[in-house]
């Protein structure tokens, strides 16, 4: 991160920062997902005690591993000045990224019939927190996608699509690894925060997608849903939703 504290005084060092900042951004988010699921996914082979994975479960995986080793590629592309590429690229990321909003709601829901919960959160709460982070991820990849030929918001919009979708999910299980859940909270703000941060060194101002963004992602923040989890009356929506 210590690329973006340089005063950045021109548009074109402002570009040049822009994409070495998103760069970091995204191998960073990549690199703690990795870690997130590495017990569980990447380097269960190793960890024989982790559940046995269903079929849709490996699928889900397949294809969010895929959009993670796409929108990395797509960041990197931008930092090597091949935009054209980037924009052939496109249709792939639409795909890949309907896929994983299709797939997340197939696992949420299968999950919830089956009664899975995790260590610390009941099905129900476990439920509550998939289906925010599905609808978080669906809303910036949208509107990202709506907003692709504005770069200032595009780039914004895609890099919360990780941050509050995807993010959540990876820092929740470094708890299970006996990180505490006061640092886990503060990774994760910190990674919400490392945007608006930046455009206050380089622009010195906030860009109204961080803004609204930051806020609905501070709103709807993991540890601010336990307790609605785990109220009576989401128990009743969450078993009227899978029809129990």
């Amino acid at each position: 991160m210590s690329t973006v504290a340089l005063p950045v005084t021109s548009a074109r060092q402002r570009t040049r920062a822009d994409r070495r900042f998103y760069l970091t951004m995204a191998l960073a988010s990549a690199l703690v997902i990795v870690i997130g699921f590495s017990r569980s996914y990447y380097l269960k082979v190793y960890f024989p005690s982790a559940p046995a994975l269903r079929l849709l479960v490996h699928l889900h995986a397949a294809v969010f591993t895929a959009w993670l080793i796409y929108f990395v590629t797509q960041t990197a592309l931008v930092a090597a000045q091949r935009p054209a590429l980037h924009r052939k690229l496109g249709l792939l990321g639409a795909a890949l990224g309907s896929l994983m909003i299709l797939l997340g709601l197939l696992v949420a829901f299968s999950a919830m019939r089956l009664s899975h919960g995790t260590p610390i959160l009941s099905p129900e709460a476990t439920f509550l927190v998939g289906l925010i982070d599905i609808f978080s991820f669906a809303l910036f990849f949208i509107l990202g996608w709506v907003r692709r030929r504005d770069r200032e918001a595009h780039q914004r919009l895609m890099l919360l699509s990780v941050i509050g979708g995807l993010l959540g999910a990876a820092i929740g299980r470094i708890v299970g690894y006996g990180v505490s859940v006061p640092v886990v909270s503060a990774i994760n703000l910190a990674f919400i925060f490392a945007g608006p941060v930046y455009d206050l060194i380089t622009r010195r101002r906030v860009h109204p997608v961080y803004l609204y963004g930051c806020l609905f992602l501070l709103i709807t923040f993991t540890p601010l849903r336990f307790p609605v989890g785990a109220s009576p009356q989401w128990h009743r929506i969450a078993h009227a939703l899978v029809g129990r």
